[in-house]
């Protein structure tokens, strides 16, 4: 009997990415029942292969669960391997090893693909069961299918290339669940539109930096780690993790106008070092402390304030200000800020309390969490 023919289901598995993918394989060894995972992608685990820049950073040693996890791996024989700041990835360092397992692991415990199908609507049936409407079911149009659980696992709203299109608040809002607000996150700041012709001179720049989000005159968010300067706009480790906060005070009534970042492009040395080794004239200069291209920019910016260059360089370094418009927005975002709220979840297996048998994973539930595996 093929997947079209059967329209009944103990669980049905909306995305079939990594956590529709861990979500079948937990069920279907516990409950042994049937279960099905629909996606759109011709594909499984398509957004997975991506991951790490196809390395597959899967986890951080710092994250919540990460024993779990580490379990749960274990358990497909993926060994893992630790990287900087508690990254953590398949000790093969390959995401195509990793999303093949997983679909090989679902189908050998017996559940069912249905790829390359939209899921349109889930609602509730007479007998408290799940109906869900696909489309893309051929020449007879939409096909319905029936299941006694639902775990929707569609992601988020970032990386829509990959499917992600927010599917899955759609479907939690029809069935009375409450979302927080959705915002793009891990994505880049693009510069303010007065300083974008100067700042696209240190395109391709890289540095190791503090970062502080400046709204309304006030720091609303810190971080740490490499930004890069592209040539319209910053971005890096550490501007991924202020990014959400730019659109969420906005929403809140803070004003764009003077937005900016503050770099300091020296966090490991003091202020009134860099200038005492500036003033003594030493051979390499300022491109001795900082990148040739920032040392060129920040010359410029000073040019005729001789006497007064080592303090006004070191002050400069230390306090880079990038004044900024907004994010790049959905379509370059790496994850999805907000979800499915959890307090309309129970804690331990995110079923929803409303809807008994429903079941949420993965991006789809609300979070705001900073880049490396979290």
């Amino acid at each position: 009997m093929t997947e079209m023919q059967q329209t009944g289901y103990d669980v049905i598995v909306i995305g079939a990415g990594a956590a529709g993918l861990a979500a079948a394989r937990t069920f279907t060894r516990k409950c042994s029942g049937r279960a099905l995972l629909i996606d759109k992608n011709e594909e499984a685990g398509r957004k997975l292969l991506a991951t790490g820049n196809g390395r597959c950073n899967l986890t951080n040693r710092r994250a919540g669960g990460y024993e779990r996890t580490a379990e749960f791996f274990a358990g497909l024989g993926v060994a893992l391997a630790e990287e900087d700041d508690g990254r953590v990835y398949p000790a093969g360092r390959q995401a195509a090893v990793v999303r093949d397992t997983l679909v090989r692991a679902a189908a050998d415990d017996g559940a069912g693909f249905l790829l390359g199908h939209t899921v349109s609507a889930v609602g509730r049936g007479d007998n408290d069961d799940f109906v869900i409407t696909v489309s893309n079911a051929g020449p007879a149009g939409d096909k319905t299918l029936k299941a006694a659980q639902v775990i929707i696992a569609t992601g988020g709203k970032a990386g829509s290339h990959y499917g992600s299109t927010g599917d899955g608040f759609t479907f939690a809002r029809s069935l009375g669940i409450e979302i927080d607000p959705i915002l793009p996150s891990l994505v880049k700041l693009t510069y303010g539109e007065a300083a974008a012709k100067e700042l696209s001179a240190l395109n391709g720049v890289r540095v190791k930096a503090k970062a502080a989000l400046i709204m309304d005159g006030g720091a609303v968010a810190e971080s740490a780690g490499e930004a890069q300067f592209t040539k319209d706009a910053l971005s890096g480790i550490c501007i991924f993790d202020l990014s959400s906060s730019y659109d969420h005070y906005k929403q809140e009534g803070a004003s764009a106008d003077d937005a900016a970042v503050i770099l300091d492009l020296a966090p490991d040395m003091k202020e009134d070092d860099i200038a005492e080794m500036l003033s003594e004239g030493l051979p390499a200069g300022l491109p001795g402390i900082v990148n040739v291209k920032l040392a060129e920019y920040i010359t410029k910016r000073l040019a005729g304030q001789d006497e007064q260059f080592p303090a006004l360089a070191a002050d400069m370094i230390k306090h880079f200000e990038v004044p900024v418009s907004g994010t790049a927005g959905w379509k370059e975002a790496q994850t999805t800020c907000g979800g499915v709220s959890r307090t309309e979840l129970d804690e331990k297996h995110f079923e929803a309390k409303k809807a008994p048998g429903l079941y949420f994973a993965g991006e789809v539930i609300s979070s705001n969490l900073p880049s490396g595996g979290y």
